[in-house]
């Protein structure tokens, strides 16, 4: 290996040229080397078939700080996913291309020599912005078929299904392996998919909530009865909000409704603020 002022950089060559060899090896072709934009960069842009895979290079003498998946912060996460989106709009023929990002972990072993662990991710159907509204109208079908989905709001990413099939929500609950009994809070669109709701609340305490939205503000009220136990968690009170994030806004829209709003974590485990921390917790589980 190389020593000196530039050996760290100069090894990260070398560990990045033989992950490379070792991917296609795997059968991966190269299409780029060190793709770099706004500064955010991607080691490797290989390709596995039919799907674009972005891959990540990094290189842990020991996990005493943490395993390689750990070493991508949700920092590095958002650079990557938003440096993977320059590429596809930077070039028209993957554009729509199914995509994965992928970590391969290099390790030191005996004789000087490298030991490759290749973390292959979920695929990606297509990450470019101008393909929200497919993902919109896929979501929807998903929700209306009883499934669960993950969607950004203000702070983080959420999980969420039809609030009134009860099976949709057991399954998010299961997944989340959250007890039942904290309850959800119900976003929506605009006020009036609350309405069902907020029925019998107080003129003076919904124009309080009605200042307050959209935005970040979640309201406990008492349950009118229009929300099923397994929302409420069995109590007296129903947690609301009308969200401001606009693509959480327009899924509540599309669907028709109010959705369930839990965070895309398991119990007890940090909130994800990235759809790479989503992939992270919950792989292919979701639908």
């Amino acid at each position: 290996m190389p020593r000196g002022a530039a050996a760290p950089r100069a090894r990260g060559v070398v560990i990045e040229r033989a992950a490379e060899c070792y991917l296609q090896q795997q059968g991966l072709q190269t299409i780029a080397q060190n793709f770099q934009r706004r500064g955010g960069e991607i080691d490797l842009i290989m390709r596995e078939g039919a799907t674009l895979v972005f891959v990540e290079v990094r290189f842990r003498k020991t996990d005493r700080f943490g395993s390689p998946v750990e070493s991508v912060t949700a920092s590095k996460q958002r650079k990557l996913l938003q440096t993977a989106q320059l590429f596809l709009l930077a070039h028209p023929p993957w554009r729509h291309a199914p995509c994965r990002f992928d970590i391969v972990a290099a390790r030191p072993a005996d004789n000087d020599a490298i030991q490759f662990e290749w973390i292959k991710m979920p695929s990606v159907p297509d990450p470019t912005p101008s393909t929200k509204t497919f993902h919109l109208q896929r979501a929807v079908s998903v929700l209306h078929s009883g499934g669960v989905i993950a969607y950004p709001t203000e702070a983080v990413w959420g999980l969420g299904c039809d609030p009134h099939n009860e099976e949709a929500v057991t399954q998010l609950l299961a997944l989340k392996q959250r007890n039942w009994r904290k309850g959800v809070i119900l976003i929506a669109a605009d006020v009036a998919q609350l309405a069902p709701y907020l029925r019998g609340l107080p003129e003076e305490k919904l124009a309080v909530l009605h200042a307050s939205w959209p935005g970040p503000n979640t309201w406990l009220v008492p349950n009118n009865g229009a929300a099923p136990a397994w929302i409420t968690g069995g109590r007296s009170t129903l947690a609301v909000r009308v969200t401001a994030h606009p693509l959480a806004a327009a899924l509540c829209k599309q669907f028709g409704g109010a959705l369930v709003s839990t965070s895309a974590n398991r119990a007890g485990k940090k909130p994800a603020r990235t759809v790479f921390d989503v992939r992270c917790n919950f792989g292919d589980t979701l639908d």
